[in-house]
């Protein structure tokens, strides 16, 4: 017997067995008592004609209609000699029927207790099956024998296991050819750029003091545009692919965003902005520092383009039981609401990017939900008391 899948304890079948093998003994009891009762009106009616006892004729027609008591009667005829007929059977019989009740009761719980086992351990065993073939693991199938609805489920789940084997290696084979596609055009793109980067340093080495020298210098800063451009598409490519694997590593949260931080003002360094840590500042946690790092990169370079000089970013850090919550906020304006439901998408600019000399291309933001996406995480932005707010929520793993 299964109760929230799990078989009951043989105690309580037994019990359970026992409790209907005394219904069963009452109800066999009563059958014979009321058998008994007619064997004994049936008696004392022929001994009562053949011998003509008037007494027991009349108390033949009281018992017939219920209005005397048959013990009574019973004990006239076994007086006169008639025991077989009366007793025959009425005591051995309830016994035996009852034993028999609890043997067969024994048998069918027996049998339900170790069927229900039966299934319960294949249920178990397809459990384990179908969680091997969600992580990837294929053992090439589950044998069974014979016909009925279970068979022709595992056969089913046979196909599907086999269907889903051939799709996912498919797509392995699939990402292999991007891996392998992107990697050329990231060697095919790099190269020149590279290569143009270098002319334009020399001509502008040679001319920094006149003309040629100035247009050398916008050519030079143009091109490491392009090629950030292009790093960042590639990037953004390889988290589509799948074909990044992060590299986690347990460090103290906070020399990660310091890094990213650093790397976005090494290239904005001629603008005045203070800058903040609050929070648990020597938490460690399981992230992908160069990742992560570049998150944080991109993040804290929109907020320097934005904020006034002497402007202000503050950076929270929150650890709960399981996640950790970076916090970056900017006293720069924020957006307009109609842009926020569009930050991350990629090549989209805000109304306040079109309208100024900074303008963007709309990836930096992209790259960075495509970093915290890989990290399981979760990012939002919205406007705070004094302007951006960005928080990136990343689960506290064990290992």
């Amino acid at each position: 017997m299964i109760k929230n899948g799990k078989p009951k304890s043989l105690a309580t079948i037994i019990l359970m067995t026992l409790l209907a093998s005394v219904l069963a003994f009452f109800t066999v009891r009563v059958s014979l008592d009321h058998d008994r009762d007619i064997i004994v009106i049936n008696t004392i009616q022929h001994v009562a004609n053949n011998m003509e006892f008037r007494e027991l004729k009349e108390l033949a027609e009281a018992m017939a209609a219920e209005e005397a008591d048959s013990d009574r009667a019973a004990n006239i005829l076994r007086k006169m000699g008639y025991y077989s007929e009366i007793d025959n059977g009425n005591n051995i019989t309830p016994l035996i029927a009852s034993g028999c009740c609890v043997i067969f009761g024994l048998l069918a719980c027996y049998f339900v207790y170790d069927n229900n086992k039966k299934y319960n351990t294949l249920f178990l065993e397809l459990s384990t099956w179908a969680e091997d073939i969600a992580n990837g693991k294929f053992t090439g199938g589950y044998e069974v024998y014979g016909e009925g609805a279970f068979a022709v489920f595992v056969k089913q789940f046979n196909i599907m296991e086999r269907s889903t084997e051939g799709m996912v290696n498919s797509l392995q084979k699939e990402k292999e050819h991007i891996r392998e596609f992107i990697a050329n055009i990231s060697h095919q793109l790099k190269t020149p750029l590279a290569t143009l980067s270098l002319y334009q340093e020399m001509i502008y080495e040679d001319n920094f003091n006149n003309e040629i020298g100035e247009k050398s210098k916008i050519c030079l800063n143009q091109i490491n545009r392009m090629e950030w451009l292009v790093n960042t598409l590639l990037k953004i490519a390889k988290f589509d692919a799948s074909t990044i694997k992060l590299n986690y590593q347990k460090n103290i949260l906070l020399q990660t965003i310091k890094h990213g931080v650093e790397m976005a003002f090494s290239e904005n360094g001629d603008k005045d902005v203070e800058l903040s840590y609050q929070g648990d500042l020597t938490s460690k946690v399981y992230h992908d520092p160069y990742w992560l790092a570049e998150a944080i990169e991109n993040i804290v370079k929109n907020a320097i383009k934005w904020v006034p000089h002497d402007g202000e970013i503050v950076i929270t850090i929150e650890k709960g039981e399981a996640l950790v919550i970076i916090s970056i906020e900017d006293n720069g304006g924020g957006f307009a609401e109609q842009d926020i439901p569009h930050l991350f998408d990629r090549f989209y600019t805000t109304r306040k990017n079109r309208s100024s000399k900074l303008k963007g291309v709309g990836i930096g933001l992209a790259l960075v939900k495509a970093i915290v996406d890989t990290h399981n995480g979760n990012i939002k932005a919205y406007n705070g008391v004094r302007g951006a707010v960005f928080k990136i929520s990343i689960p506290i793993l064990e290992n």
